[in-house]
């Protein structure tokens, strides 16, 4: 795999996920983010992993950038307030998704 290829990247990421093999799966999603830090895909795959890693205020933190990238990224604000749920943040998370 070429260093620089990005999706291989993400790939490599999500086969490491499948595998339950987060710290290796968190790995490539930053690699591939650190040479393009706007493509959404690893970054939403990387906020999932952090959920797995117990480390739901840095997805938090992730999220909210894929967000800054993308304000229309249903998975982002989806997971966002899923992590602010898990972490008893309960009126933010009811303020993203209100109900009249």
């Amino acid at each position: 795999m070429q260093p620089n290829h990005i999706k291989a990247l993400n790939n490599r990421g999500a086969v490491m996920e499948a595998l339950n093999r987060l710290p290796e799966a968190l790995e490539s999603y930053n690699q591939a983010l650190a040479i393009a830090p706007d493509f959404i895909e690893p970054r939403n795959n990387r906020g999932r992993v952090l959920i797995g890693l117990d480390r739901a205020e840095e997805a938090i933190e992730n999220f909210t950038s894929a967000l800054k990238v993308n304000p229309h990224n249903a998975e982002a604000w989806y997971q966002r307030a899923r992590c602010l749920l898990e972490i008893s943040r309960d009126q933010e998370a009811s303020r993203l998704f209100p109900v009249e």
